[in-house]
């Protein structure tokens, strides 16, 4: 008896494993369909309009009406509510990036112009970094099923150090990256020591590589965390010197965009603290608003 229901759990478990993977697997395919057929869409306005020119307002009015029509942004909208938090970043950033589409064809330039080849690239990055994720998701949901855990690889040791810039008002600086192996995520500035060079000589030129910014000192250490993960096709286990700084609130300088591009930023934004920590988007470390809220903390009376 008691192995019977024992079995029956078992199976009860891996069928609800398999609905559920199925139900989040046709919910990833719509999404990526209806952003297909959207950007399809608005690339038909735009050669159509080349052959018979129009208006500026008539072209507006149609790129825009196609997109629309497309029904990608009902598409976004229940993806993001049914699929992983890991998932809502990279098919925000891929939807984003459609909507740049759009607002490039809106404005009448032609499809071999550089605003449109360039925002194509973009989306063309997104979608595959959200494609990424999506396969990762539904192997884990397999490797659920079977019990097997993924195969570790070998890593080659790495050290690193980040700024947590924050301005007056309690809002951290963050960089939407995009990695190969665990795909899109929110982090601060930083990156890789150079030979000889301490953590904090290297967050600091790393913070003036990707924002331009070389009037922020590292203040105190917030923590230290280790995190795996692939740099050009090199699995890595990284350790992180994670510093305090604070400054204006401000954008990144212009001229650190090619530097931005080169490490798969796909994005900045300041970001509360408390929308941080109820975003459930992915984050390095995980619990940085966590450590930060109780650095902004004020500590017990004396």
């Amino acid at each position: 008896m008691g192995s019977t229901l024992v079995a029956d759990h078992t199976r009860w478990r891996r069928d609800a494993i398999d609905r559920s993977r199925q139900e989040r697997k046709d919910i990833y395919i719509a999404c990526l369909t209806t952003f297909r057929q959207a950007h399809e869409a608005m690339r038909a306005v735009a050669t159509g309009d080349q052959r018979e020119p129009q208006g500026a307002a008539a072209v507006d009015a149609r790129v825009r009406e196609a997109f629309r029509a497309s029904g990608c942004n009902e598409a976004r909208e229940s993806a993001v509510i049914c699929v992983p938090p890991e998932l809502v970043s990279a098919i925000q950033v891929a939807y984003l990036s459609l909507r740049t589409i759009r607002d490039v064809l809106a404005s009448g330039s032609p499809l071999d112009s550089a605003p449109y080849q360039d925002a194509r690239r973009e989306h063309r990055r997104a979608t595959r970094s959200a494609q990424a994720q999506m396969r990762i998701d539904l192997g884990s949901s397999r490797r659920a099923r079977s019990g097997r855990r993924p195969r570790s690889v070998p890593r080659t040791p790495r050290r690193a150090a980040r700024i947590a810039v924050l301005d007056p008002e309690g809002r951290v600086f963050l960089l939407c990256y995009d990695n190969e192996e665990v795909g899109v995520h929110w982090a601060m500035p930083g990156g890789g020591l150079e030979p000889g060079e301490s953590p904090r000589e290297g967050a600091l030129r790393e913070m003036r590589e990707e924002t331009g910014w070389d009037d922020l000192t590292p203040g105190p250490l917030l923590c230290t965390w280790e995190h795996d993960f692939t740099r050009a096709g090199v699995p890595v286990r990284q350790h992180e010197h994670i510093y305090v700084a604070r400054g204006p609130h401000r954008e990144p300088n212009s001229r650190s965009a090619a530097a931005r591009a080169e490490e798969g930023i796909l994005a900045w934004r300041w970001r509360s603290l408390q929308e941080l920590a109820a975003s459930g988007d992915a984050v390095w470390p995980p619990q940085l608003a966590r450590l930060l809220i109780e650095l902004e903390s004020p500590g017990p009376s004396a």
